[in-house]
């Protein structure tokens, strides 16, 4: 602030950006960013984090060594290498908790607020030609400016989705790169200029520490563009900031620079090639796969998003936030009229920066051309989805400048000046507080989606897929018979309305509805999966076969498919292929052999002072037998052992599970209940006997045994899902 009786504010160290303010602005910053995000540290993940963090084994590095390092290179986006790996690291430090995730998110995103500052902050300072110059004359505010600048962009609501959905780390990670790539160049430039403006003769000091800011510079746009693709446009303004602010915006010199701009455009290219493996066209007709929409109706509708973009920057009511839009297809230039309007409204930005530049306003033009220039590659012909906010997080970096320039401009009374911008920060804050509630809850994350574009057919399958996860089937059939009056050929939607009418005991519906996404969807694992297990049940068994193979087609690494086959090819005597799905199983994911319906387990722990040493030997055998799958020839040896040691609990439990996958379900309950009495805390035993009793429709003695379960090994996952389906069928009755 000035004192009392000057009318602007001064720097103490005017030319450079390491004042003693640098450091209050920091805390500043810090203080206020982790105050807004703090009830975003437990929000779970959402949408894509499953598919790229929570299912994603390739992040999951449990030692710092090459080849699991190396393995993260395998995750989906596997061209952006720095976040994944900060990914992987998360995973390494505290697996999937997900503090941990938004510690780093919040980090990055203030990191993004003080380097904003201080970009905006060395523009200012930088010397014009001419001091008339329109950006000199704002040079003795610039701390202030650059600081309510930076605070307005770092607690905008806006930009929650790419600070508290966790996977837009990629996003929040290359604007990083980003300014600091650009804060390098103009620290380097600024050194290169003063030298030459202090010494007539050549100095070789300051051109060493200039090409060394450079040398920063270069580093940070391939860290950069090792984040995220949208980061190769940063060539071109590196360009356009040198000719707007050390050029003074003059054409001539831009004419002059063919080698520089030639340089960019095969950095742009490079790039482009590198994300799309050599193939731009192909990659490009690949996005459109599954839209329904064009090229070129994507191109009209993204005028009037990026205008739509402004208006939530100008406008963020938390109402307004959303991750999934319901947004209207221009399908031509008058269809709706407002995409001429928006067409005529961008050429119109366009013209004004350029006349803004030639007025020596080149901040304001700057920021106009930085956020257009940034949503080309986005927000142009790729197919990706219309909207989405964090598109917004770079391209906005230089909104606030603009609007805190024309306050300092209009508002001459320094404190009336000072309480608007404040109040712009408190309201803003505020707002980016109530939008991370939202975030905080998926249920509540996605009925607000769901409220908000209620013709989504994604919002209302998610929504009700959560609802089913939470045993409230009826609500979830409601949002999920949405999602398909909405969008009929919406995969998600069947697979997800399958599950419940499963739950709910409706299996013909549910095979439906499975053999419906299969039909939209070759590849979707799971229907095949889940539609492989209701033909199985009602004796389809060569056709559960085929779905359970194509579930492993789609999905090599999807261990309940494997598992699957493996039981069903053991009834029905391929024994040795059986044999290679339940190594498979046992590779991928052996939980799965301790779960409702594994194959005998060989192990006589619990009772190695009293079997006698023949029954253990008969058991193993028949243990062997099993994995084998030779099951005639394992329920015989186990009743055999049954029948010699009739305490042997462990060979009734396997001898039990064999009867199980047999279909003999009677005999079954036998063994099962004959386990329990010998060894009431067996869990596994309580859960499958629960199973059995499940499908025959015994829900309430179903439940018990579940519970019991339960009850003797409190995270029995299995046990604790067949007792909320039964449960849910309970309430469904």
């Amino acid at each position: 602030m000035s004192r009392p009786g000057q009318g602007k504010m001064s720097d103490r160290h005017p030319h450079t950006s390491w004042s003693p303010s640098f450091l209050v602005v920091c805390l500043l910053y810090v203080v206020v960013g982790s105050l807004i995000y703090a009830n975003s540290f437990d929000a779970p993940f959402h949408f894509d984090d499953k598919l790229n963090i929570v299912e994603n084994p390739h992040i999951r590095v449990t030692a710092l060594t090459p080849e699991q390092l190396g393995g993260v290179l395998e995750s989906p986006n596997s061209k952006r290498v720095l976040p994944l790996f900060s990914f992987a690291l998360n995973y390494y430090v505290g697996e999937y908790h997900v503090f941990g995730y938004h510690l780093v998110n919040v980090t990055i995103h203030l990191l993004n607020g003080i380097l904003l500052y201080l970009l905006i902050r060395v523009t200012l300072g930088i010397r014009p030609r001419e001091p008339s110059d329109r950006l000199h004359s704002l040079a003795s505010y610039r701390s202030a400016i650059a600081m309510f600048a930076g605070l307005i962009w770092l607690v905008h609501p806006l930009h929650t989705q790419s600070v508290t959905y966790i996977l837009q780390r990629m996003n929040s990670m290359a604007a990083l790169w980003v300014l600091l790539s650009l804060l390098c160049y103009v620290i380097g430039r600024n050194q290169q200029r003063s030298d030459g403006q202090r010494r007539q003769a050549p100095s070789k000091a300051t051109p060493r520490r200039a090409y060394a800011w450079f040398l920063g510079c270069s580093i940070s746009a391939v860290l950069a563009m090792a984040s995220k693709e949208n980061a190769a446009t940063l060539p071109f303004f590196l360009i356009l900031y040198e000719w707007y602010f050390y050029q003074e915006a003059r054409w001539r010199w831009l004419r002059q620079q063919g080698v520089w701009l030639a340089g960019a455009i095969v950095a742009f290219v490079a790039v482009s090639l590198i994300y799309t493996d050599g193939n731009p066209i192909r990659s490009i007709l690949y996005t459109y796969q599954g839209r329904d929409f064009t090229v070129v109706e994507r191109v009209l509708t993204e005028w009037r998003v990026a205008l739509h973009y402004i208006s939530l920057f100008v406008y963020p009511h938390p109402s307004r936030l959303h991750l999934d839009y319901d947004y209207v297809l221009s399908t031509s230039l008058f269809e709706p009229l407002t995409t001429l309007a928006a067409l005529i409204t961008i050429l119109v930005l366009l013209r004004l920066a350029f006349w803004l530049a030639q007025k020596g306003e080149r901040l304001l033009a700057f920021g106009i051309l930085w956020f257009l220039g940034n949503l080309v590659i986005e927000s142009s012909i790729l197919g990706f989805e219309l909207v989405y906010e964090h598109r917004t997080y770079l391209p906005s970096m230089f909104l606030p400048v603009i609007l805190v320039v024309l306050a300092f401009r209009l508002i001459k009374h320094e404190w009336i000046r000072v309480g608007v911008l404040g109040l712009i920060v408190g309201l803003l804050s505020v707002a980016t507080v109530q939008r991370n509630a939202v975030w905080g809850n998926e249920i509540v994350f996605w009925t607000h989606e769901a409220q908000a574009s209620p013709h989504s057919a994604r919002a209302h399958s998610n929504l009700g897929n959560l609802l089913m996860n939470e045993g409230r089937g009826a609500e979830a059939v409601i949002h999920l018979r949405e999602a398909l009056q909405a969008d009929p050929n919406f995969a998600p939607a069947h697979y997800n309305l399958g599950i419940v009418l499963e739950r709910q005991g409706k299996v013909t519906e549910a095979a439906e509805q499975y053999q419906q996404t299969v039909d939209l969807d070759r590849e979707h694992a799971g229907a095949h999966n889940n539609l492989g297990n209701l033909l199985d049940a009602r004796g389809e068994h060569e056709r559960a076969i085929i779905h359970y193979r194509d579930a492993i087609r789609a999905s090599p690494k999807y261990a309940e498919a494997h598992y699957n086959l493996a039981v069903t090819l053991a009834q029905h005597g391929k024994g040795d292929e059986a044999a290679e799905h339940f190594r498979e199983v046992r590779r991928l994911k052996p939980s799965l052999l301790a779960g409702s319906e594994p194959p005998p387990i060989v192990a006589t722990q619990d009772a190695q002072n009293t079997i006698p040493e023949s029954a253990e030997k008969a058991f193993r055998r028949g243990g062997q037998l099993a994995q084998e799958g030779k099951l005639d020839a394992a329920i015989e040896q186990y009743r055999n052992v049954v029948k010699a040691t009739p305490s042997f609990a462990k060979a009734h439990s396997n001898l039990a599970v064999l009867l199980h996958q047999k279909g003999e379900l009677d005999q079954a309950i036998v063994h099962y209940q004959e386990t329990i009495r010998l060894n009431p805390d067996f869990a596994e035993a309580h859960n499958n006997l629960g199973h059995i009793l499940y499908t025959q429709g015994k829900l309430d003695k179903a439940i018990t045994h579940y519970q019991e379960a339960l009850r003797w090994k409190p995270d029995f996952k299995h046990a604790r899902s067949n007792l909320t389906d039964a449960l849910t069928q309970c309430d469904a009755k």
